[in-house]
């Protein structure tokens, strides 16, 4: 049940769910991910959060995207 509240980051990102669910959450709506889900994202407002009883497990890779 942890949430990250809304943010953003100057990251090109990757995310991939290895176990678990992970929930996204963006201006316009959620999105649950689950194992072997894979998301990329730039620069948008958003946050995480662990829906369920169990580990959400993922890796995340964060290239630096800043804008010039």
């Amino acid at each position: 049940g942890f949430q990250y509240p809304m943010h953003t980051t100057p990251t090109l990102d990757f995310i991939l769910v290895v176990s678990g669910q992970l929930e996204l959450g963006l201006e316009s709506g959620t999105q649950l991910l689950g194992p072997g889900d894979v998301l990329i994202q730039r620069g948008t407002v958003h946050r995480w959060r662990n829906p369920g009883p169990e580990v959400c497990t993922f890796v995340g890779v964060m290239i630096d995207a800043a804008q010039a």
